[in-house]
């Protein structure tokens, strides 16, 4: 009787390959009548290795081919602007699988003709566009990898989500600068004044960007902040109010938290 097996895994190792193969072999000779040991006989597989497969004449491996349900829609994407950078953000999709969050960007609204830009895990990409004051389209899906197949979930739009980088220090330096290389006191550039240098004795400022900052004092000893991302930090002492957990946590399913009041789990 002719089998119609997969290919042989290259080793025995329990991946989806593996499996896949064994469960076949299985099946199919337990169509013929064949039990556990005509499958590691014709396998090869004895028990003096360690290597043989133990069950009883009925037995099957359960069968663990991967669900292949596609991600959700990404909800909720905002972009805000930063000095030459765009940040695009998402609600946590709270999924209790490993995915990644790809970002998509267009000079003009089509998804079509849009390029990947950024990916990877967490609620937020960026995009570092120097010097690049032009508004872009975004779009953002999330792609499940199980190691077996990679299943694109849908875009959270059909149109983009326009986002615009601030004025970078390069950007400000090359419009202060002539054709022939020389600095310019100021520029004055679609309605917007730049200066080589200024003093203020006094300045009230509603928004700022600020690439680098040198000061002698900062009143005050608290700063409340709506939300900051930091990638690595180092925290001597802290104090949460509340609690601390990972983006991906979902109660009794996956990640962790650790509350003010209780142990951590």
């Amino acid at each position: 009787m002719a089998f119609d097996l997969p290919p042989p895994p290259k080793s025995l190792k329990d991946d989806f390959a593996t499996r896949r193969f064994f469960d076949s072999v299985w099946r199919q000779l337990k169509e013929v009548g064949s039990g556990v040991t005509t499958i590691n006989k014709a396998l090869g597989l004895d028990k003096n290795s360690g290597s043989e497969i133990s069950g009883g004449e009925g037995d099957e491996l359960n069968p663990i081919l991967p669900d292949l349900t596609p991600p959700p829609r990404p909800k909720n994407i905002r972009t805000s602007e930063g000095m030459g950078l765009v940040f695009i953000e998402w609600d946590n999709p709270n999924l209790s699988y490993s995915y990644r969050a790809e970002v998509w960007r267009s000079d003009k609204n089509d998804v079509g003709a849009a390029r990947l830009i950024w990916s990877g895990q967490g609620l937020m990409g960026k995009d570092a566009l120097g010097s690049d004051m032009n508004p872009f389209y975004y779009w953002v899906r999330f792609v499940r990898d199980n190691g077996y197949q990679v299943v694109y979930g849908p875009w959270h739009q059909t149109g983009g989500t326009k986002g615009q980088a601030r004025f970078s220090s390069d950007y400000i330096l090359k419009t202060l600068t002539d054709a022939d290389g020389n600095r310019l006191p100021y520029v004055v550039k679609d309605g917007k004044y730049f200066f080589n240098s200024s003093y203020h004795a006094e300045a009230s400022i509603i928004s700022a960007a600020i690439e680098n900052l040198d000061v002698a004092k900062i009143k005050g000893d608290i700063a409340s902040f709506l939300k900051t991302y930091i990638t690595d930090g180092f925290i001597t002492n802290a104090m949460i109010g509340n609690e601390i957990k990972s983006d991906n946590y979902v109660a009794g399913k996956q990640g962790w938290i650790i509350k003010k009041q209780e142990p951590s789990v």
